[in-house]
């Protein structure tokens, strides 16, 4: 099994094994790295900023429950649902002129594909798009 090395909320280095879930979380962590840039930024009004926090968040929830009710053995089960709302979700952040958030919605539109037939990205595919909830969760949670 491969390793990888990633820095966590203490920014300390840490050393973990790439298994489905690692990837995933990578995956969310660089959506938060994304967000976080945005918000620190952007300039952004305060609506503009509740309103990515509101989207995100419910995106992050319904891939939750979706996670918890259907993954089996490590492995995402595909959901038109799920690959809906992350779509709806970039297109309401495309909403907003600005170039971090486009870059955040392009990510989350990978997301959408992914919901589609999360068995034809690879585990580096996962790690290139940065998709991981875990990241998005962390952020939106900071900004409470």
């Amino acid at each position: 099994m491969e390793e990888s090395i990633n820095i966590n909320q203490n920014n300390k280095l840490t050393k973990n094994r790439i298994t489905p879930i690692t990837l995933y979380l990578n995956m969310i962590n660089f959506i938060i790295y994304q967000t976080k840039n945005i918000l620190n930024i952007s300039g952004l009004r305060k609506s503009e900023l509740n309103y990515i926090i509101q989207e995100v968040t419910y995106a992050i929830n319904q891939t939750k429950f979706h996670i918890n009710e259907t993954r089996n053995l490590n492995k995402d089960q595909r959901s038109s649902i799920l690959s809906n709302i992350w779509l709806r979700t970039a297109e309401n952040l495309e909403k907003i002129n600005n170039q971090e958030v486009k870059e955040l919605t392009d990510i989350l539109k990978e997301k959408s594909k992914y919901w589609v037939d999360p068995e034809k990205f690879t585990d580096k595919m996962l790690i290139d798009y940065g998709m991981k909830l875990n990241s998005i969760q962390l952020l939106i949670d900071s900004l409470r």
